[in-house]
């Protein structure tokens, strides 16, 4: 039985290293890349202490490369005082007699956007070599003016060692007495191989199995040539598996060889086995050993990768019980089961006095502790909000002796809720082994910094205060002792009875543990019971009570071999344990053969018997015995094994295992024989087993012919395999090496399934007989005489596959005297052979493809049979969405039907490889498959049962590109922002490969914005088309809502037609469109003005009336319209009136404003306007009213203006003057 070693006390020890392990990623600095490390640096810094740089100062600091790497960067304290669009330079260069060298090996200009003192880090796109122990200089340059310069932080003291700074001036160089701050960053030019080892489960449970990950990293810059990671094989942790080939290993496991590995991770996982047994605590440890050749040739060894598990680390919860123990209440391992009405709940005063709960029953056996924490349902006696200080303490307790263990004090807020609230107290990590009886106490104080007493509740479902602790100790198969029906056995022979049975303990008492199970497996692999409940046989009686015995009996016969039971033990809590055992079943088979060293003797002749007997069975004899039936013909003379003789022809042997044994006979035929023909000598072997079961009996027989013929009959055949329908000719030869026989006569039985069709014993002088065989009759054979003859039958046309024919003949003859001698048969088996195919498959390599795929396909089919078929024939028909393509054979292809002719179909599977196109124009969902049939023959030609065969189906898998605009119809509004929603959706099942959304825009809009990346889409403007892109476009929505404006200078009344059109291409390029529209009808306000009489005349000093009217002939309201009247200077305004005042500006204009003009309607807007006194005749005066007005939305679209003249005339009474002048 697999069992487990003492327990180790490691255990908290590797808890803890866990714990330490699982950290150091976090504490380690993130590496700008892999393996990139820092080198070389000075760090300390002296407040703001700086060297500028600007146009006519660099500054520059050396240092010692402490080894050779690849620079990648540098990181300085660096800080821009000025322009914040301003670069600095930073380069490295080599040293030249002890300055900066003029050329630069690399350099990298860099802007510090803000003027914030921050450590720089500048990166080289060209990454230089450095060799350790060679001097190199960074060096700080920038064009900046002195007012805009860059600061260098330095540490105002001289505190590196391997360097010095300078300042550059003019062209020279000066010493700076200081050293500046700088890191230099970068991977380390040899090749720097490592191996780690981590675990994915640290802490994996006896028969689990655990993968530790290896990790194979080279943080150098060089490629190793080769490296070699070697398991250790340390025991306790068998080998499962790997997956060193998928990291690049060219060798297996335990030794994996890594060829050219780079800069850069990899990893791989081993996995182990925990066997059986094992014991919880035991810490096993996993180790790899590395090697490697540098890019120089040389073999680097480094330390051993090593990871460690602890095994077998359960948790233990002891429930907080209102039921007393003495003085204190009780932890109770049996989680509670009630509800509200079993809930109690203790009140803890705030004077720091103890309440203590002590396990009970007492430990059944001793108990190891590793860590504890606590939950506890507290509320404030009130239950109001209250911050609660309690302090809970863990001891061992032996009812004289108290022994603290750990204790943890913190504080507690309750709500303001009457409920219970879980609260967690870890304890400190201990290590502590409880012993047998003792108690394990807890002590729960509500100190005096507590506000109010508080109540602790226990003993409900929802309220289950509890402790928990980890431990190694649990419940625990001591022994599982395998038994036959009497009592324990080291061996079993297959008559005897299996009697498994474990005995299981529980340091909580036998209480705690709820059942056996058992799996048991047979020598032949076969389950006999999977996972099944071994019944109680005993439980142990003493206080407290520490184990239960489970029993499972199999009774026989048993196969021979050995079974293997694997018993898991239950705790309460759900907790397990595993122990395997196993029972080897074994017996002895004995044949017995005899056989004599002459055939044909005479009075006084001398012979021996042999005795063969052989043990080919699995195990040895506990006793055998042999009986010889000596003839009275027969005188015994002597055996070969006479200490064995116990009796008269009787041996007697123990013990006799496995091989082959003799025993030899000495013997003498009397003088004085009565006539017989032979007589026979028989032998009886009997045997018992080991564990004294006896077996069958075996006997043995030998004929001696006393002075006559000895025939032997032998038949035979060229032939040892048949098919239906074909002809088998038999050679039957019989050999007289004695006296000459009188009559002899051969009996043929042909089995069912062949049929007789001619013979040749008429050749030897045989007669057929009539009987219910093939019977022949021959006479007087002489001695040494051999004759044959041939027989020849024919098979029927339905033999089955498999079927063994076998050809009996027998021989009987008589001596000279006519007495019958002992008859001989023998007999010639054939095997009826065919190629069998019980059924074909056709496999397809996907069920869901493209149009324009290439589908790949298998015929599969196994010949099963005992020989080639020798002719096959394959007959495909394709759907009519395939094509075929080619095919791994040659194929005839006519339409949709494909054919395949093979020959010789050998025994095994056999495979066609065809391709098939799936069409161009297939659509969506449709349904594809390949059927067909399969024949054969067998060699003879015989034509076998034809199969049929068909593939699964394959759904066509076409995009679909659904094109919507939505609204499609939309009147808008002139300078409107108007949204449109794009529905481009893919209501195929395929993936369109690239989808181009195309719109011309119409010369009345103008694009606004669009939401089409929010989908995944992109943008393109080509003229005035644009254009939208996706790619990769599965099923499902890439709708966008798409912004625009109407130009202000659409006219009222006009359309537009936006013409969205999709371009699109399956995943094999095939190409799809789509189209859709939206139509945009135009509306906008349109104001006209207009006078009666554009066109006057008037004397100065007469007034006219003018009644303009405003009127709006669009579509759509102006919700703003400004009237300008401009005045000339020779007309004085009399009088104004419209719907609106109008608002004078200066002496020459008139201002109205009118709002919400609606379409259709009319406003008349009145002025009275006198022509001054003394306005020259002859002059036009101007008349002008503009307008301008806005859409709904107050955007100036439009402009009207009506004008109107007045031609000034001669005052009549200027005439009359001129007049009266002429006439004076």
């Amino acid at each position: 039985m697999s069992r487990r070693l003492p327990p180790s006390p490691l255990a908290v020890t590797f808890v803890l290293l866990l714990a330490a392990v699982a950290l150091v990623p976090l504490l380690s600095p993130s590496a700008a890349a892999f393996g990139e490390r820092p080198f070389d640096s000075n760090t300390v810094i002296s407040g703001t202490n700086n060297l500028q740089v600007y146009q006519s100062q660099s500054v520059a600091q050396s240092f010692l490369a402490s080894a050779s790497y690849r620079l990648t960067d540098v990181t300085l304290r660096l800080r821009n005082t000025g322009d914040t669009s301003d670069a600095i330079t930073i380069a490295i260069r080599t040293d030249a007699s002890g300055n900066p060298a003029s050329s630069s090996l690399t350099s990298r200009s860099v802007v510090l956007g803000n003027n914030d003192l921050t450590n720089a880090q500048v990166s080289f796109s060209t990454q230089p070599q450095l060799t350790g122990g060679v001097r190199y200089w960074i060096v700080a340059s920038s064009s900046s003016s002195v007012i805009n310069a860059y600061e260098w932080h330095h540490s105002n003291a001289d505190t590196y060692a391997n360097g010095q700074a300078k300042t550059g001036l003019s062209g020279s160089w000066f010493s700076a007495s200081t050293d500046m701050y700088f890191v230099t960053t970068g991977r380390e030019t040899a090749a720097n191989v490592s191996a780690s080892l981590v675990p994915l489960n640290p802490t994996p449970f006896p028969g689990s199995s655990v993968t530790f990950r290896l990790y194979l990293n080279n943080t150098g810059d060089t490629t190793a040539m080769t490296a070699w990671l070697n398991d250790t094989q340390a025991p306790g942790l068998p080998y499962v598996s790997d997956t060193g080939a998928s990291a690049g290993s060219t060798s297996p496991w335990p030794s994996f060889t890594f060829p050219s590995v780079g800069n850069g991770p990899r990893s791989f996982d081993v996995t182990g086995r925990v066997p059986v047994g094992t014991e919880p605590g035991t810490v096993l440890t996993k180790a790899f050993t590395l090697s490697y050749v540098d890019g120089t040739g040389n073999v680097v060894t480094r330390s051993p990768a090593q990871a460690s598990i602890l095994v077998g680390v359960q948790s233990k919860q002891l429930y907080l019980d209102p039921t007393s123990v003495g003085p204190s209440r009780r932890l109770d391992p049996a989680r509670p089961t009630g509800g509200s009405g079993s809930l109690f709940s203790e009140i803890l005063t705030n004077d720091g006095s103890g309440h203590d709960y002590d396990l009970d029953p007492v430990l059944a056996r001793s108990f190891n502790g590793l860590d504890a924490r606590a939950t506890l349902f507290l509320d404030s006696a009130k239950h109001d909000i209250r911050t609660l200080r309690l302090n809970l303490t863990l001891s061992d307790w032996n009812g004289v002796t108290l022994t603290p263990l750990a204790y943890v004090e913190q504080s507690v807020t309750t709500n303001a809720f009457n409920d219970y609230q879980p609260f967690a107290f870890p304890f400190p990590s201990f290590n502590h082994t409880f012993p047998y009886a003792g108690r394990i106490r807890l002590t729960v104080r509500n100190t005096a910094a507590s506000p109010s007493d508080a109540l602790l509740a226990m003993n409900a479902t929802f309220a289950a205060s509890v402790v928990e602790l980890d431990t190694t100790t649990y419940v625990r198969i001591e022994q599982i002792d395998m038994r036959d029906a009497i009592g324990s056995a080291s061996v079993w022979s297959p008559k005897d009875t299996l009697v498994v049975q474990a005995n299981v303990s529980d340091p909580f008492g036998s209480s705690e543990i709820s059942g056996a199970w058992i799996n048991l497996t047979s020598p032949a692999g076969s389950v006999i019971v999977n996972y099944t409940a071994m019944a109680l046989f005993a439980t142990d009686p003493a206080s407290p009570s520490a184990w239960k015995l489970f029993r499972f009996t199999l009774p026989p016969s048993l196969q021979q071999g050995t079974y293997h039971a694997t018993v898991t033990a239950v705790e309460s809590n759900g907790v397990l344990d595993v122990a395997e055992s196993s029972a080897l079943v074994r017996a002895p088979a004995f044949s017995i053969a005899k056989t004599a060293t002459r055939s044909n003797v005479r009075g006084g002749d001398l012979f021996s018997y042999d005795l063969w007997f052989n043990n080919t069975g699995s195990g040895p004899a506990g006793r055998l015995w042999i009986n010889d039936s000596l003839p009275s013909e027969l005188t015994f003379l002597s055996s070969s094994d006479p200490g064995a003789m116990t009796g008269s022809y009787n041996w007697t042997w123990t013990l006799l295992g496995y091989g082959n044994y003799r025993l030899t006979l000495g013997v003498q035929v009397k003088t004085a024989v009565p006539p017989v023909p032979y007589f026979r000598n028989f032998a009886f072997l009997n045997y018992t087993d080991e564990k004294g079961f006896s077996w069958p009996l075996r006997t043995a027989f030998a004929d001696v012919a006393l002075s006559g013929p000895v025939i032997s009959l032998t038949k035979s055949s060229v032939k040892t395999q048949l098919h239906s329908r074909e002809s088998i000719v038999y050679q039957i030869t019989m050999q007289n090496t004695g006296d000459t026989a009188q009559t002899l006569w051969v009996n043929d039985t042909l089995p069912a399934g062949l049929s007789y069709v001619t013979d040749t014993a008429s050749g030897l002088g045989g007669v057929r007989l009539l009987c219910s065989t093939l019977c022949f009759r021959f006479t007087t054979m002489q001695g040494s005489q051999t004759w044959s003859f041939t027989l020849t039958a024919v098979a029927a046309p339905d033999l089955v596959r498999g079927t063994i024919l076998t050809n009996t003949v027998s021989l009987n003859y008589t001596n000279a005297n006519g007495f019958l001698l002992p008859p001989k048969i023998t007999t010639w088996p054939v095997l009826v052979s065919a190629p069998n195919i019980p059924s074909a498959a056709i496999a397809v390599a996907r069920t869901r493809v493209t149009p324009a795929d290439i589908l790949s396909a298998t015929v599969t089919f196994a010949n099963t049979g005992s020989e080639a078929a020798a002719d096959a024939w394959v007959n495909l028909t394709l759907s009519s969405d395939l094509i075929f393509v080619n095919a791994s054979l040659v194929a005839y292809s006519n339409g949709d039907e494909v054919h395949f002719a093979l020959a010789d179909v050998t025994v095994g599977t056999t495979t066609i490889f065809l391709n098939a196109s799936v069409d161009s124009a297939v659509g969506d969902h449709a349904l594809m498959r390949i059927n067909g049939t399969l024949g054969y023959t067998d060699a003879y030609r015989n034509e076998m049962p034809r199969i049929l065969i068909a593939s699964g189906l394959v759904e066509a898998s076409v995009p679909k590109i659904t094109l919507r605009v939505s609204p499609p119809t939309l009147l808008v509004e002139a300078d409107a922002v108007v949204f449109y929603n794009i529905y481009l959706v893919n209501t195929g099942s395929g993936v369109a490969g690239d989808v181009n959304l195309s719109l011309p825009l119409p010369a009345s809009f103008l694009y606004v914005m669009d939401t089409a990346e929010l989908s995944g889409g992109s943008r393109n403007l080509l003229g005035s088309i644009y254009t939208w892109n996706w790619t990769d476009v599965g099923p499902g929505s890439r709708s966008f809502t798409l912004e625009m404006k109407a130009k202000s200078t659409v006219l009222n009344g006009t359309r537009a037609i936006l013409k969205f059109h999709a371009d699109y291409r399956d995943l094999n390029g095939n190409f799809r469109s789509n189209e859709t529209s939206a139509v945009a009808n135009f509306g906008a306000s349109q104001i006209v003005l207009t006078l009666p009489s554009p066109y006057g005349e008037a004397h100065a000093g007469d007034t006219r009336t003018y009644l303009l009217t405003i009127r709006n002939v669009g579509g759509f309201v102006a919700h703003n319209l400004w009237l300008v009247f401009t005045n000339d200077s020779h007309f004085d305004i009399v009088n104004s009136n419209s719907s609106v005042r109008a608002v004078p500006e200066g002496d020459q204009q008139l201002n109205w404003s009118f709002t919400d003009v609606q379409p259709g309607e009319s406003l008349t807007v009145r002025i009275d306007l006198r022509v001054r006194d003394g306005t020259p005749t002859g002059l036009v005066l101007p008349i002008v009213f503009e307008a301008e007005y806005t859409n709904s939305v107050d955007t100036v679209i439009g402009y009207a203006r009506v004008d109107a003249t007045v031609r000034v005339l001669t005052d009549p009474v200027t005439y009359v003057w001129i007049g009266l002048v002429a006439a004076g």
